[in-house]
């Protein structure tokens, strides 16, 4: 299967002390181990940048910006980060206006976008609820809680 990693999971991963820490670590080893692939999307760089970046005060990492670097390059490289399509913006303007959605819910529904523009199968997060609404519209896209994997479709 080919995943997108939502934000949250790339957090969690340069997050040692948080308590999902490990189930995102033991998620991404097992999809790897089943050889599947993993991938991002440039805002998933850009909202991992701003998190990383604000302070612990802020619900950040604060990270330095060499630091915040260094992750980013981690992750395109393990992650391969696939190209802004003009069709995510269509697709995004669909989910927008036939589900309502509005405020903060419009960068989720710009995630969902781009993983279904690419044909991927599955997006896995730790916010299954902002996602799962999704896949009334698109009924082959899954959503996956890291916690879930080992009993995810392989």
């Amino acid at each position: 299967m080919n995943y997108l990693l939502d934000t949250n999971v790339l957090v969690r991963l340069s997050n040692v002390p948080h308590p999902d820490f490990t189930t995102a670590v033991d998620a991404v080893a097992t999809l790897y181990q089943r050889q599947d692939t993993l991938f991002t999307v440039s805002q998933n760089i850009t909202e991992f940048w701003a998190v990383a970046t604000r302070p612990h005060s802020a619900n950040g990492l604060s990270l330095s910006i060499p630091e915040a670097e260094q992750q980013v390059q981690m992750y395109e490289i393990n992650f391969p980060t696939l190209p802004d399509l003009q069709n995510v913006h269509h697709i995004w303007r669909n989910i927008a206006r036939s589900l309502g959605i509005i405020g903060k819910q419009v960068h989720d529904a710009r995630l969902a976008a781009a993983a279904i523009a690419h044909g991927l199968d599955a997006i896995l997060t730790f916010n299954v609820a902002h996602f799962t609404r999704f896949t009334g519209m698109f009924p082959n896209f899954q959503v996956i809680h890291p916690a879930d994997v080992a009993s995810a479709n392989p």
